[in-house]
């Protein structure tokens, strides 16, 4: 990334993180870039970390904002070779993440909108059910962070992986105190 467009990037979300109305920093975004990579992205969050000691944390807090601020701007985000290659790890983690949503989606949140309304073994051991698939994760996770990680931190992209640690282990946290409530039901 060209060191100008970066400097301004950072900017951009710096402004953000500092309090400037998201509205404002999109609208400049779009003025002044119309289009980002994902490699850019990446080299971005990783020089927020590195050069403006931005903590991963920070990073995941306001992933979302930055995701929207760049939402249709992305160029390459959906195209990119690995995924088309069957039984690439970046195809199987994608699969993967499928397979969460639609677990979380339709069958979690069906069975709980149920129980909500008719409280019943039945249901309370569908939701039970439903917890232990998606304790699984932690199996995904655990790939990910052996397999992925140390091959980005190897090619010197440090950022996106911690940021995507602390995001793993902010849901486990989450999940591991959700189980909890359930169990005690």
């Amino acid at each position: 990334m060209h060191a100008d467009r970066k400097q301004l990037l950072k900017e951009l979300i710096l402004d953000l993180h500092q309090g400037v109305t998201f509205d404002e920093v999109k609208a400049r975004f779009q003025q002044t870039f119309g289009t980002i990579t994902t490699e850019e992205i990446v080299q971005l969050e990783q020089a927020l970390m590195q050069e403006e000691g931005i903590t991963p944390k920070e990073v995941q807090k306001l992933r979302s904002v930055h995701a929207a601020l760049f939402k249709g701007s992305i160029e390459d985000i959906h195209s990119t070779p690995a995924e088309k290659q069957l039984g690439h790890p970046v195809q199987t983690f994608k699969k993967e993440n499928q397979a969460i949503g639609h677990l979380l989606n339709e069958d979690i949140r069906a069975h709980l909108e149920r129980f909500e309304k008719e409280d019943n073994e039945d249901l309370r051991l569908k939701l039970l059910a439903d917890l232990n698939l998606l304790m699984d994760i932690d199996k995904h996770y655990s790939r990910k962070e052996q397999l992925l990680f140390p091959y980005l931190e190897a090619n010197g992209i440090n950022g996106p992986s911690q940021v995507m640690w602390a995001v793993d282990d902010f849901i486990r946290q989450k999940l591991c105190s959700s189980s909890i409530l359930l169990w005690a039901m």
